[in-house]
């Protein structure tokens, strides 16, 4: 028998009980910010004609959290198994795991005014490549050769190539 995932949300996260549990499901918290997602049906009228039908998505509630989670599905149990089991699309939780000494990363802080930075984790603090600290809250980080890639997406995709 499968065990059912339990992990709680983050104290004062609100929780719509009817999204929270769907059958033997239970939706797990945003793993930058521990608030509970928002689920959004997109109809058919609604979606591009190659994709012929509506869908279900989720992301995060917490419109200052630094991560964008998302995950989508056929159905809102797909949805959310997609959510409990999704990639950040590259962007690491700082609680989650750290990178190693010195690597040089991109950094998504809870600043508004420089929410991305490039730098690196100390081992302490996360500094800037000036060597400055950055006083911000850290939301996550990514590996650099993933943010190229993601880079290298957007650019292609603006320019006219595979959508």
């Amino acid at each position: 028998m499968k065990k059912k995932n339990t992990i709680a949300p983050r104290k004062g996260a609100e929780i719509p009980p009817k999204d929270w549990q769907i059958g033997n499901l239970t939706v797990i918290p945003c793993p930058f910010c521990g608030q509970m997602p928002r689920f959004n049906h997109v109809p058919d009228s609604l979606v591009q004609p190659e994709l012929k039908k509506g869908f279900w998505a989720l992301s995060c509630a917490n419109g200052r959290c630094g991560g964008f989670p998302s995950a989508s599905g056929d159905s809102k149990k797909d949805a959310a198994f997609q959510w409990n089991q999704r990639s950040s699309g590259g962007w690491v939780s700082p609680k989650r795991d750290l990178p190693d000494a010195e690597i040089c990363v991109l950094i998504r802080t809870g600043s508004e005014e420089w929410p991305l930075a490039l730098g690196w984790y100390d081992g302490e603090h996360w500094l800037e490549l000036s060597s400055d600290r950055i006083t911000a809250s850290v939301m996550g980080w990514m590996h650099m050769e993933d943010a190229a890639g993601i880079l290298d997406t957007i650019a292609f995709t603006k320019k006219g190539g595979a959508k």
